[in-house]
């Protein structure tokens, strides 16, 4: 795995949990064994509407409909990418009072 593109995946995934819930904490795990890496990073913000979870990976797609939260749409696309280019998998769950994204290698 490429070091800098993990940090930009990472920096993706953890700056829109930030943004997304105003700031809030936001927390990151890290679980390490013989057999596999797992990140989860929680916030606890508005949560992913069900209708934009699909699309979430997707080039250009944002689904905030708040104007001081739009972004360009590539931050979980890269990060999906990179993601998925070093074999690994990227996943979340949401919520109303949260999201939580998985990174597994």
């Amino acid at each position: 795995m490429n070091k800098n593109l993990l940090e930009i995946a990472l920096n993706n995934i953890i700056g829109n949990a930030f943004k997304f819930s105003d700031y809030q904490d936001v927390h990151c795990i890290l679980r390490v064994n013989k057999q596999e890496i797992k990140i989860a990073i929680r916030d606890f913000g508005v949560g992913i509407n069900q209708n934009d979870s699909e699309h979430i990976y997707e080039p250009f797609y944002t689904s905030s409909s708040n104007v001081n939260l739009k972004g360009n749409g590539m931050g979980l696309y890269m990060a999906h990418k990179i993601i998925s280019l070093a074999k690994g998998e990227l996943s979340f769950t949401s919520e109303d009072k949260g999201t939580t994204f998985f990174v597994r290698f």
